[in-house]
């Protein structure tokens, strides 16, 4: 790894020397199940139409700002308040930045940042990339989230942000809705519910935001088939969306993805009829996969599983050796012999569970 010279390596965020750069799965494959996408594409019909959205786009222009039409559709499919605004970013991962930039203050030498384990990554690199302190707080045996713990640590560790992945990533489970309003209310923290894999589950705090002073509520189209527009949304009180603005950088939304973003909630009925079909191939997929000795497969309200087996990187290994791309998490801890995998097409589905019976059966 190169390095800095001195006289500007002292410059340097002192936690970036301990952190490492997010790295996705490596390695070639034909069948891709580890990165949470939709395997559907939109269809012929939204293609012409987002082809022809294209052609109208005047290059030479700045996107709109303001996202006003784009921000009363998704108000509109959301079913959120009236007192309640839409802040943008590119990809939610803008979002959890900003957040942290903008509550960044307090009495504390460093602010912190109180997370679940084990959750999405991305929440403390970026905060500790900001300079926050970031406090891990364990999942139960359940992976949901324990009250009891929460109370303890708050305690000890006052946070300025709280962020909760529900359905979490990456073991699939949405958390106890009366442990994360517990939290909204009692946390004296900042509250982002991240409901990125939403779409595949059936609860929400959408509705709550803007009732809840502290509460920021995440959406994304990343896992219903829209990955490359990267938008992603923060539903929130008038009063943390202006301290937001003051951060979000202009233009963030290209026009292209504003646009699209567009059609998709104007027209969600096909969208809203893959995302049926994958939920369905989830539970069928899970159903088989506990058919199998020594698979522990864990509950999902997402679009892909957690399973734990034993010699799971071996069998990652064996997997990738066959085309098929899935996602080691094993390590030390809760996650030990764990994989994740996305949940595909039918076929999709068949080549990944003839694959994984075939080398479970075959002793991985």
């Amino acid at each position: 790894m190169k390095k800095l010279p001195p006289d500007y390596a002292e410059l340097l965020q002192p936690a970036l020397e301990e952190m490492a750069p997010y790295e996705p799965e490596k390695g070639k494959a034909g069948l891709c199940l580890d990165a949470n996408e939709s395997p559907y594409a939109p269809s012929r019909a939204m293609r012409a139409k987002v082809a022809a959205l294209a052609r109208e786009i005047d290059l030479n222009r700045y996107p709109d700002p303001m996202m006003g039409d784009l921000s009363a559709l998704i108000r509109k499919h959301y079913r959120v308040r009236r007192d309640a605004r839409v802040v943008f970013g590119n990809g939610s991962d803008e979002i959890i930045g900003i957040l942290c930039a903008v509550f960044a203050g307090g009495s504390r030498k460093r602010a912190r940042l109180l997370v679940p384990t084990p959750s999405f990554s991305m929440y403390g690199q970026i905060a500790r990339g900001l300079g926050y302190d970031v406090v891990g707080v364990p999942l139960d045996e359940n992976f949901d989230l324990d009250v009891d713990d929460w109370a303890k640590v708050l305690v000890r560790k006052p946070a300025n942000v709280i962020f909760l992945a529900t359905p979490n990533n990456p073991t699939g489970n949405c958390y106890d809705p009366d442990a994360v309003s517990w939290l909204v209310r009692n946390s004296g923290a900042i509250v982002v519910v991240d409901e990125a894999y939403g779409d595949y589950g059936e609860i929400s705090f959408a509705d709550r935001a803007g009732k809840e002073p502290n509460l920021v509520v995440l959406k994304t189209l990343s896992k219903v088939g829209f990955a490359s527009l990267r938008l992603g949304m923060a539903l929130t009180s008038e009063a943390i969306a202006e301290q937001m603005e003051k951060v979000r950088l202009p233009y963030n939304i290209s026009t292209f993805s504003q646009r699209v973003a567009e059609l998709y909630f104007r027209e969600p009925a096909e969208t809203k009829k893959q995302t049926e079909t994958l939920v369905r191939e989830r539970k069928g997929l899970a159903e088989k996969m506990r058919t199998l000795e020594n698979v522990e497969v864990f509950r999902s309200d997402a679009n892909f599983l957690l399973f734990r087996t034993p010699k799971a990187p071996q069998l990652h290994k064996k997997l990738l050796a066959e085309g098929i791309r899935i996602r080691n998490l094993s390590r030390p801890g809760p996650l030990e012999n764990c994989l994740r995998v996305t949940i595909g097409t039918p076929a999709n589905n068949r080549a990944f569970w003839n694959a994984l019976r075939k080398n479970l059966e075959g002793g991985a």
